[in-house]
């Protein structure tokens, strides 16, 4: 028998079994982490096929179908040259054998930053990326930075 599993990046649940909804962490231009990914896994003994569809074309996903033996991850990606300004929310269709189907909702981030450059630093995801300060050294005229 093959029954269809689904696991997203940023959550420790897994789908059908969790409560809650699957959400992706939130999609930036500016985030610096790994891509996000969905996680398909066979929870039965034959192996089945997915597909993975996303409702906005800018949304990509890759592999976006195949054959499950044991898991799949598929990376989530957005194509920021066509993913329009503001933020939006985007389901993602898994489906699955026997018709098993279930949505991954995709929050897309995409606000324009004021001015032409940010200055300073700008937050993606919840997370900051400073960089870290130049090391400073004594030198015989004083003080200098590496």
């Amino acid at each position: 028998m093959a029954d269809m599993g689904v696991a997203v990046d940023g959550s420790a649940d897994w789908w059908p079994a969790a409560d809650s909804l699957p959400v992706l962490p939130m999609f930036s231009p500016y985030q610096t982490q790994p891509a996000q990914y969905i996680e398909v896994f066979n929870r039965g003994t034959v192996p089945f096929d997915y597909r993975i569809a996303p409702a906005e074309p800018w949304v990509l996903v890759e592999p976006s179908g195949g054959r499950v033996d044991q898991q799949v991850r598929a990376t989530v990606r957005v194509d920021w040259s066509r993913e329009p300004k503001g933020t939006s929310r985007v389901p993602i269709r898994v489906s699955g054998p026997d018709g098993a189907e279930l949505v991954v909702e995709a929050i897309v981030d995409n606000r324009k930053v004021s001015g032409t450059r940010p200055a300073g630093f700008v937050e993606a995801n919840r997370s900051l990326s400073p960089r870290r300060p130049r090391p400073r050294v004594v030198t015989d005229h004083g003080w200098s930075t590496g």
